[in-house]
């Protein structure tokens, strides 16, 4: 769908997400809105210890990240950004500073 000319696509990666995700698809004016929901049980992150849902509309955000500058970027969007949390955890543990983005929209804005 990301391929389609003048679509936006958002796929969010929790249940906050996709209340904002609904927000903006009903709010865009000019192009279809696809929304790439999984069927996977994905976990619902805990926004107080992660940035806010409501970035979704930025497109992309840092979800979370190290207090020194991040030697690795980490890059995911709908039911990978779990996983790409959980790797964050794992970088940290080894003393590796990392930075976790969420890429939740594409195409046109």
């Amino acid at each position: 769908m990301r391929a389609l000319p003048g679509v936006v696509v958002i796929r969010p990666a929790d249940a906050n997400e996709t209340v904002e995700a609904w927000k903006v698809a009903i709010t865009h004016k000019g192009s279809p809105v696809a929304l790439a929901l999984t069927r996977q049980k994905v976990p619902v992150l805990d926004r107080s210890k992660f940035a806010s849902a409501e970035n979704l509309s930025k497109g992309a955000y840092t979800l979370v990240q190290s207090e020194k500058n991040p030697q690795v970027i980490l890059m995911a969007s709908g039911s990978e950004v779990a996983l790409g949390v959980d790797v964050f955890h794992s970088l940290q543990a080894k003393g590796i500073s990392a930075k976790s983005c969420q890429l939740s929209k594409l195409g046109i804005v």
